[in-house]
């Protein structure tokens, strides 16, 4: 299930890209030409020879975050000793956007950083999905969206992780030799 960030409540989304006959196919990861697994660590259920792979599987669960008026500086420095990309942005309690290394990186070329903070350059139409989605469509998104991460739901729509590129890199990086 998608979910967009609007008006500070979540609501559901079905992008016009992933209609209900594209999701009958399921996108699952495929191994090419493999007739079996060979999965390093057999972490996941493999189901006719292929990985079958939820978000909950795959997603950082340690989503870092900061408050909206949390200087850029500050903000930079976290992204960089945590060796992160992106900072879920809260404001009172709740989540409010998204900001990554790259607003900031835009925010110090424009010459806005000086005095800027988190909620000037955060991402506040987000995208979402929950945790049960199969990676495969989770990978259609990021791609058709062009974006590199998504805030991962839970049963009560809240925040519970972040699956990024770097995670379906990971996993893809145990698939295949």
């Amino acid at each position: 299930m998608i979910y967009l960030l609007f008006k500070k409540q979540w609501v559901e989304h079905e992008p016009e890209y992933l209609s209900h006959e594209q999701e009958a196919v399921r996108l699952e990861p495929t191994l090419l030409g493999a007739k079996k697994s060979n999965i390093k660590n057999q972490r996941f259920r493999i189901q006719d020879g292929k990985p079958v792979l939820s978000i909950g599987d795959i997603m950082s669960r340690e989503l870092l975050h900061v408050t909206h008026n949390t200087p850029l500086k500050v903000c930079g420095s976290i992204m960089k000793n945590e060796s992160v990309h992106h900072l879920a942005v809260f404001n009172d309690g709740h989540f409010c956007g998204l900001i990554s290394d790259r607003d900031i990186l835009f925010a110090r070329n424009n010459d806005s950083s000086a005095k800027a903070n988190a909620d000037s350059v955060a991402t506040t139409v987000v995208m979402a999905i929950h945790e049960s989605a199969p990676a495969g469509i989770t990978a259609k998104v990021l791609l058709q969206e062009g974006i590199n991460a998504l805030p991962v739901l839970d049963d009560d729509l809240n925040i519970c992780g972040i699956v990024t590129t770097r995670d379906f890199l990971r996993v893809l990086s145990g698939l295949i030799h």
